[in-house]
């Protein structure tokens, strides 16, 4: 007798087939010793998700409804970046100062909101997500100080890059402290990095100075980071060793031609 099979599956539901084995024997068709034979082969239902006090088993439904979300905020990104690019190359030497700088500062606010808009329950796929819209949010608003700084107060070379860095780094730490991820802390890191170093640049016959407040950044990021005062304390401590192990070499390497020049012209 043709019995209904399970969606997916080859073998018979075992409901159906108990009541299969109910007809026959109402029909004499198995003594009831047959019927109580069948039912033993039967197999056991299994428990619905999240029986027994377990939770529910995730639906790959779920997994691919993130995963399909996190690749349209990509291309969204990636659509808007290039529409923007075009724009400004088409049209920037048209635009006044004002709405070059509301136009940097629509971007910024925008990708700052977006970010925060993701909903907590995409869990890791939206954390990524958000990272990624903060992180472009922050060289947005690095574009919108330093455009500001060199039309507004008339700075030039490393004063506009300080004031920006400096800004940017400050604006990631506030999002950094309210997103800890990987990506807000390489931001607040690296923004500081070219802040002091620029700035270490302005002051008169800065020489190696430059170098040494450099490296001075990335030792104490990485004091800071193996004392447990840095959230992230493994990647504060790679950060801060890579920053000085990339500094040094050049740190040396100018004082040591600086050395060879003045032996040279000492003979």
């Amino acid at each position: 007798m043709r019995t209904r099979s399970v969606s997916g599956s080859g073998t018979a539901a075992p409901g159906d087939v108990s009541a299969a084995i109910e007809r026959w024997l109402a029909d004499a068709i198995i003594t009831a010793e047959q019927a109580t034979q069948m039912r033993a082969d039967l197999p056991e239902p299994a428990p619905p998700a999240g029986a027994h006090g377990g939770p529910p088993a995730p639906t790959p439904r779920t997994s691919r409804a993130a995963l399909v979300t996190e690749a349209l905020g990509y291309l969204g990104g990636v659509i808007i970046m290039v529409a923007l690019g075009l724009v400004v190359g088409s049209l920037w030497d048209k635009m006044s100062v004002g709405v070059r700088l509301a136009l940097v500062g629509i971007v910024t606010v925008l990708l700052l909101v977006a970010g925060t808009l993701i909903p907590a329950r995409l869990g890791a796929t939206g954390a990524r997500l958000r990272s990624v819209l903060w992180l472009a949010s922050s060289a947005a608003l690095a574009a919108f100080l330093g455009l500001g700084a060199s039309e507004w107060s008339g700075w030039t070379g490393n004063g506009v890059v300080t004031f920006a860095a400096l800004g940017t780094a400050l604006y990631s730490a506030v999002l950094w402290w309210a997103h800890r991820h990987l990506l807000q802390h390489v931001a607040v890191f690296a923004a500081l990095l070219v802040g002091v170093g620029t700035a270490v640049s302005l002051l008169p016959d800065a020489g190696a100075l430059l170098g040494l407040g450099v490296w001075g950044v990335s030792a104490a990021w990485f004091a800071l980071a193996w004392g447990g005062l840095i959230p992230d304390r493994q990647v504060g401590m790679v950060l801060g060793a890579a920053g000085w192990s990339w500094v040094r070499p050049r740190w040396w390497m100018r004082a040591g031609v600086l050395s060879w020049r003045w032996q040279r012209s000492a003979r």
